[in-house]
């Protein structure tokens, strides 16, 4: 996990400086400079947005009495689009890109929430605990014992 927190860190620069050049070259420098501030104005209002109906929708289930785990990783995900839409470059405006997208931010929801489960499942022996309560409903007779035999089924 380090290694790739480490080629992320020295990769990313490397890779928005070569997309620098490279649309530099086709457009112009002061055209690049544009695009780059255009997306991540765009950006930042789509995250604005969304952000606002995610905490619409949370606001909901917990008037309802749901926890709002779906809504607090897509939170999370559309903090993530809103770095990397602030974070000068077009690969990272690709990244906040996609996670604007509902269905990309919910598959990796799933996959958060799975990765959790997984995990936890280990931590307690490979299986799951299932709490539960119980009624008691065997037929009583007047005085509270149980008959001595059940009624016939029909």
């Amino acid at each position: 996990m380090g290694l790739l927190i480490l080629l992320f860190i020295i990769g990313l620069p490397l890779i928005e400086i070569y997309g620098f050049i490279a649309v530099g070259n086709q457009v112009g420098a002061l055209s690049t400079i544009g695009l780059t501030v255009l997306t991540a104005a765009i950006g930042m209002m789509l995250v604005r947005a969304q952000g606002m109906g995610v905490v619409r929708r949370a606001e909901q289930n917990m008037a309802q009495g749901d926890t709002p785990i779906r809504e607090a990783l897509e939170g999370v995900a559309l903090l993530l689009a809103g770095v990397f839409l602030l974070i000068p470059g077009f690969f990272t405006d690709a990244l906040g890109a996609l996670l604007l997208i509902p269905f990309v931010r919910n598959l990796i929801g799933l996959a958060i929430l799975s990765r959790v489960f997984i995990m936890r499942s280990k931590r307690q022996g490979g299986g799951f605990t299932v709490e539960a309560e119980f009624e008691d409903i065997t037929p009583r007779s007047n005085d509270g014992e149980p008959p001595t035999s059940l009624p016939p089924k029909h």
